[in-house]
């Protein structure tokens, strides 16, 4: 399910009980409250488990950082530390009892082949230079930053984040004309296209000063990433989003579950009346 399908099945069933609280029933609201809703069931889920269930996982890609040093950050413990620093959402704490395995990040490499562990910071001044340890890659949260041991200029972040439209997802689909965003570059992926009456072939990149191009090609985005929107796969598989729902009518406005039965399948049996043919 979208998140658009979760958020407007629950308005309208809400809808069908003559709910009239106009301000709850605001997308927004439902949103926020379908969000929190999801927080607790994939902790509930993990604690029984202790896996990580794949939809619940979102795909940042590559993320930048920056290098920084005692002078430059608060959070550096001494002054011959140099950290490459990475900023993302916010995650769900995901670990299991007695370890210090956070199970909703996975760090990893630019070439792919390298994963980093969590660590405290304050220990790894405790590593002596020499030691092996050093040789193995960790990473160490901070409120929504992570510090790695080893200076790199890109890591791969893939996540269980709290709010699923503030991430940036990894894709390859193509950008259509008239959906590009003014001030984001892009690359041809697929023969010519022309923008800003300037032609561009395979490979070439270009950063958008118009929503629009002409020509037969296709492009991607530069970043190889875009935006979660409501019309995105929500991150969590589809008995849990059933649960959701029902969930959020029964607990945020106490609507009995068996009644939202019956609203249910009088609503698939309206569908099927729908679609019978009209005889003369």
């Amino acid at each position: 399910m979208t998140g658009n399908e979760i958020t407007y099945t629950i308005i309208d069933i809400l809808t069908r009980f003559g709910y009239t609280d106009d301000s709850r029933l605001e997308p927004e609201n439902i949103q926020f409250l379908r969000d929190n809703a999801r927080v607790q069931m994939i902790k509930q889920e993990f604690d029984r488990t202790k896996t990580v269930d794949p939809s619940w996982l979102q795909d940042l890609g590559f993320v930048l950082t920056t290098h920084v040093t005692f002078d430059d950050d608060v959070n550096i413990p001494y002054c011959e530390c140099i950290l490459s620093k990475v900023t993302i959402p916010g995650n769900i704490d995901l670990r299991s009892p007695n370890t210090n395995v956070d199970s909703s990040l996975k760090i990893i490499g630019s070439c792919g082949k390298k994963q980093y562990f969590p660590y405290q910071l304050e220990l790894l001044q405790q590593i002596p230079k020499e030691h092996t340890r050093n040789k193995f890659s960790y990473y160490v949260p901070v409120g929504s930053a992570l510090y790695l041991n080893k200076i790199v200029d890109k890591v791969r972040v893939i996540g269980v984040f709290e709010k699923p439209s503030e991430v940036n997802e990894v894709t390859t689909e193509y950008v259509m004309s008239g959906d590009l965003v003014v001030g984001q570059s892009y690359v041809v992926k697929k023969n010519q296209i022309v923008h800003n009456a300037l032609g561009y072939n395979v490979g070439q990149t270009f950063t958008a000063v118009a929503t629009t191009y002409t020509g037969n090609g296709y492009v991607v985005s530069a970043s190889r990433t875009k935006a979660y929107t409501e019309d995105s796969p929500y991150p969590i598989q589809g008995d849990m989003a059933r649960q959701l729902i029902l969930d959020i009518l029964v607990k945020e406005f106490q609507i009995e579950e068996s009644k939202i039965t019956d609203i249910k399948n009088s609503s698939a049996d309206d569908e099927q009346e729908r679609k019978k043919p009209i005889t003369p």
